[in-house]
């Protein structure tokens, strides 16, 4: 076992056993000839330690929610404030255009709930369709009173009626859109209707009611998105050895041109989120660097890199490789990072200052 495999089985051991990668079947099944390697570019690297699973982060204003383990907390990142809670376990949050913030929860056997949050208020809860279904379901926003529901290999769209949620129609996904066995779920949606998925060297972009869109030509498989600035879309990219080091803000049109490209190598994106402008927030790894491995990142809406500030010792110390299961998000003023178990960090959005 190599220095890299060492540290992201650690990782993954602080946060329960590790899923086994889904295996393809063999192409000299039964044959007696020798193996042939297959290459996916969908699970390229998926034992790196990149976060392809949803975000339990949502941002409201210089408010971060955030799913934990046994509760919702609501965070003031301004001051790193704790200012309210909701005391359920949610499998997925997302917010509305109208502010409303959703969570979903499994109750019991085939009794499940959408809560419906104002601010930190709990309101009352919508009930949930189709339980079973619905136990990997991803909630994401489509307009200011409708939602996205993925689950497995469909996505349907929702519109809240009163306590109930009334069914727009639906369409399907590509078979590694939500790849639910490996926790590799990677769609975003901004709630103008559309969401997006990368598919190997290509974006999707579903809608429910119209075609699905392709858009081809990446210069290597696509890791994680995140919306930018002008209708664009931040990308980042593997190398041959499946390591996201490379971060593009292409068009979504065909080809997907890049207007902006930065390479990042010998460090490599753990995860990443944009902010309300398009900027780029990143926590950086890089297992060779003894003295600093972990840093954050920013990236204005142009792509430019504005700074780099590493991780303070006393946080690399304490909280150790499970950093590498960190979470990014991006308000105005603060850069965010969520590690696993622990108080959220920021940064000054300005300069990268750490904030006390």
């Amino acid at each position: 076992m190599n220095r890299r495999e060492l540290l992201i089985w650690l990782a993954a051991a602080a946060c329960g056993t590790p899923q086994k990668p889904r295996r393809r079947p063999r192409e000299d099944a039964g044959t007696g000839a020798p193996e042939v390697a297959i290459v996916d570019d969908w699970l390229a690297g998926t034992r790196k330690g990149s976060q392809l699973q949803p975000s339990p982060l949502i941002v409201r204003g210089e408010q971060v929610a955030r799913a934990k383990e046994d509760e919702l907390e609501f965070v003031d990142v301004t001051t790193l404030t704790r200012v309210g809670y909701v005391g359920e376990q949610y499998l997925s949050v997302c917010l509305l255009g109208d502010g409303r913030l959703l969570g979903f929860i499994k109750k019991g056997a085939g009794v499940c709930e959408i809560d419906v949050i104002a601010g930190t208020t709990l309101g009352k809860p919508i009930e949930g369709r189709e339980c079973v279904m619905m136990d990997g379901a991803h909630l994401m926003p489509a307009s200011g009173s409708e939602l996205y529901i993925a689950r497995n290999n469909t996505l349907v769209r929702y519109q809240i009626a009163g306590d109930h949620l009334r069914e727009l129609g639906r369409v399907a996904l590509d078979e590694h859109a939500q790849d639910t066995f490996n926790g590799d779920d990677r769609m975003i949606a901004a709630g103008d209707g559309r969401v997006l998925a990368p598919i190997r060297r290509a974006i999707q972009v579903y809608e429910v009611g119209k075609p699905t869109l392709t858009f081809a030509g990446a210069t290597a498989p696509i890791g994680l998105l995140a919306f930018a600035s002008g209708g664009r879309v931040w990308c980042s990219l593997r190398n041959p050895d499946g390591d996201l080091q490379d971060v593009v803000v292409v068009q979504l049109l065909d080809g997907l041109p890049v207007d902006a490209s930065l390479a990042l190598a010998p460090w490599r994106v753990i995860h990443m989120a944009s902010g309300p402008t398009g900027a780029l927030g990143l926590l950086l790894f890089d297992e060779k660097n003894e003295k600093t491995p972990w840093t954050m990142a920013f990236l204005d809406e142009t792509g430019k890199e504005r700074w780099r500030t590493p991780l303070d010792n006393a946080v690399m110390h304490s909280i150790g490789v499970a950093l590498n299961l960190s979470f990014v998000a991006v308000t105005a003023k603060r850069v965010v990072l969520a590690p696993p178990r622990q108080p959220l960090l920021a940064w000054d959005a300005a300069n990268g200052t750490p904030i006390k």
